[in-house]
């Protein structure tokens, strides 16, 4: 039925997160073994830009792959899994930025800051779902969870840009940048 489309679709479209996942572990453990506040920031800014460059051609192959591909893979009777995923992808996004930035939090202990993102995703959810799901199906129920996660990474994003103050300039991956993932990863 359209709640196994939805979840399969859900359950395909998060598999793009296994890298930044992978990244925010690491990141985890670094931040909470730093006693300098400007150091936590600065690795959580470079794990993040990292993983949004990493992400986003994995995002955009998502995407762009066709649905007879999915359906090779997953089998038949999934037919309009592509069209649910496209509402999640952009949320997914979101939702990758949430996870460097939740890690951040909880690395230097501010564990509520995600816990008010959490609980606003939770309410733009709870709405979203009970207005428009009954109304609209499946596609909404998918655009409910990308807004949601929206909801959750611009919290974040607020809270660490009114700690940081970090310009769009900073978003440009730099040579120092390859090094620092090199060096954590492959030593």
């Amino acid at each position: 039925g359209l709640v196994g489309l939805y979840s399969t679709a859900l359950m395909v479209s998060e598999k793009a997160l296994f890298i930044p996942k992978s990244f925010a572990r690491v990141q985890y453990s670094t931040i909470a073994n730093q006693e300098d506040a400007n150091d936590s920031i600065s690795t959580t800014f470079k794990f993040l830009k990292l993983t949004v460059w990493i992400t986003i051609p994995v995002l955009i192959t998502m995407a762009i792959v066709p649905e007879s591909w999915y359906l090779w893979v997953i089998g038949t009777g999934f037919e309009g899994l592509k069209s649910v995923m496209l509402w999640i992808i952009p949320g997914l996004f979101m939702l990758m930025v949430s996870n460097v930035l939740s890690h951040y939090f909880s690395g230097i202990g501010k564990y509520h800051i995600n816990s008010i993102g959490s609980f606003l995703g939770l309410i733009t959810t709870a709405i979203g779902g009970f207005v428009f799901i009954p109304i609209y199906g499946i596609e909404v129920a998918a655009m409910v969870t990308s807004v949601s996660y929206f909801t959750l990474a611009t919290w974040q994003l607020g809270v660490f840009y009114r700690k940081t103050s970090f310009h769009l300039s900073q978003w440009l991956i730099q040579k120092e940048d390859w090094k620092e993932l090199k060096k954590r990863f492959c030593s």
